[in-house]
């Protein structure tokens, strides 16, 4: 009986954030067209892991140092009036420990190229195969480990120092979601590098870096710390506190929003209007991307989530079966760690919604297309899946990063 109202109606419930997060989206489209133009050789991709790991070092050991000298002060001198759990440069300890998973992702693999001999094309060939019996495990396993041992050299001992700094700085951040993810990743990590057989390359290699950097903590006395952070996973009461309810408050409102959802950007205005009882603060994100995508796009958001990760997850797959070069298999272990890592993060947090974590897993995920592209191109697999040619990708990119600068540009002086 409510009379039909004329006037033009918004398809989001909060336009400003909407528009906001559709720029950050285009801006990541842009970096994933850059990554699979200029990122999708061999040699440059090895040379992305090396410069994302050198990046994540400097800042683990940043964050490091700040977690021991903290005074309540971002970087000793910027005050939080708003409060936050913050380490390094990022006020959000959980949003740190997924931009330093993706920091590991490109140590890893550029520690598992160096290991396995760094060889460049046909340089990571399948391992000899012996009849069954005719060589003991202890036997094969003694002279895996002392090949590994022959292998570490001064570049060798550097990358997978620079690894084992960011994986205890993982520890260090006290982020128990990044945590979960590093140790998921690490496993689905070593179960690639098993399945792929492959001559020189070692499962133990993520192992190793693992434990160096577990013994890194233990040397600067954050042991204790972590390991009582870690031990609130086993707690009930302390996992029923904020995250599940919350969850199942943001389940209340899919019936009403599954078809195209609230609008990107308007959860912390949606939720609130299913609460049942009173939680403890507000908040501006669901802390899982599944659900809160579910919630603000509906089918269709969440539906473009999961098609991005197996088609991700597709690309990883021809890297590792069909490439040859064992920098681009090295690469392909280090997606592998990335996607698993962010895939089992995003379960209990947000990090994708901030600009550093999304350019960085974009740029990933963009030179792992490329390369996928190029071994589509030269008949490895189906070419539906596969980026257009490499001449279009920099003006597409150029084009998206220019429209977007200009989209905020002009938001920015709108609202000033």
């Amino acid at each position: 009986g409510v009379a039909a109202i004329a006037e033009r109606q918004p398809i989001s419930l909060y336009p400003a954030a909407t528009r906001r997060d559709l720029a950050l989206l285009v801006l990541a489209v842009g970096v994933f067209l850059l990554g699979a133009g200029l990122f999708c050789t061999p040699r440059s991709q090895i040379w992305l892991c090396g410069l994302i790991a050198v990046n994540g070092a400097a800042l683990a050991f940043f964050a490091m140092i700040h977690r021991l000298t903290w005074s309540g002060l971002l970087y000793w001198k910027v005050p939080l009036p708003q409060g936050g759990h913050p380490f390094g440069p990022f006020v959000n300890q959980n949003n740190a420990g997924g931009f330093l998973n993706l920091c590991l992702a490109g140590a890893v693999g550029i520690a598992v190229w160096a290991v396995g001999g760094r060889g460049g094309e046909n340089g990571a060939s399948r391992v000899e195969s012996y009849p069954r019996g005719s060589r003991p495990l202890r036997v094969q396993m003694w002279r895996q480990f002392r090949q590994f041992v022959s292998r570490l050299d001064a570049l060798t001992l550097t990358f997978l120092g620079l690894a084992a700094c960011i994986a205890a700085s993982v520890l260090c951040s006290l982020s128990r979601g990044a945590v979960i993810a590093m140790t998921g990743a690490t496993v689905v990590t070593m179960l690639v590098v098993v399945s792929a057989r492959r001559r020189n390359v070692r499962a133990w290699s993520t192992a190793v870096i693992m434990m160096a950097g577990l013994a890194l903590v233990c040397w600067i006395g954050m042991a204790d710390t972590v390991h009582g952070r870690l031990a609130t996973l086993l707690d009930r009461e302390v996992l029923w506190h904020a995250r599940i309810p919350h969850w199942l408050v943001a389940f209340r409102a899919v019936p009403d929003f599954w078809q195209v959802g609230c609008g990107l950007g308007a959860y912390r205005f949606v939720y609130s209007l299913y609460e049942q009882a009173p939680l403890d603060g507000w908040f501006y994100h669901a802390e899982n991307q599944y659900i809160e995508a579910l919630v603000v796009g509906g089918v269709f958001g969440i539906g473009l989530i999961l098609l991005m990760l197996g088609l991700i997850g597709t690309a990883l797959w021809r890297l590792l079966r069909y490439d040859s070069d064992s920098r681009s298999f090295a690469f392909g272990i280090a997606g592998s760690f990335a996607l698993t890592s962010q895939a089992i993060h995003a379960l209990f947090d947000f990090g994708l919604y901030i600009p550093a974590n999304v350019l960085l897993f974009a740029l990933f995920c963009g030179s792992i297309s490329g390369r996928a592209a190029q071994l589509a191109a030269n008949g490895f697999g189906a070419r539906f899946l596969a980026l257009p040619r490499a001449r279009v990708v920099p003006l597409c990119a150029v084009t998206l990063l220019l429209g977007a600068g200009i989209w905020g540009w002009s938001e920015t002086k709108r609202v000033a």
